[in-house]
């Protein structure tokens, strides 16, 4: 599983999307992914806006020895979604 199961719940409450989704947030052939690094989270974590059946999505990530661990998943904001649509190849 790519992720914490109360972490999961956390962000079905908070954000109405379970973090499974995140698969198919990481099948968009045109993510972009970015380093976060506004803050020392003692693991490299990576932010990426990739696009699902038209909606663009924002993904919080870490990568492990095991895999990819999602963080959080929600929609994108209207500057995140614009930004995507500039970037995205």
């Amino acid at each position: 599983m790519p992720f914490d199961p109360a972490k999961n719940a956390l962000n079905i409450r908070d954000d109405g999307i379970d973090l499974s989704f995140g698969d198919r947030v990481m099948q968009d052939g045109n993510a972009l992914h970015m380093l976060d690094d506004r803050m020392n989270y003692g693991e490299e974590r990576w932010n990426v806006l990739g696009m699902v059946n038209g909606v663009v999505y924002h993904l919080t990530y870490t990568d492990r020895e095991d895999g990819f661990r999602y963080i959080s998943l929600r929609k994108a904001t209207k500057r995140e979604a614009e930004f995507y649509y500039r970037e995205a190849r």
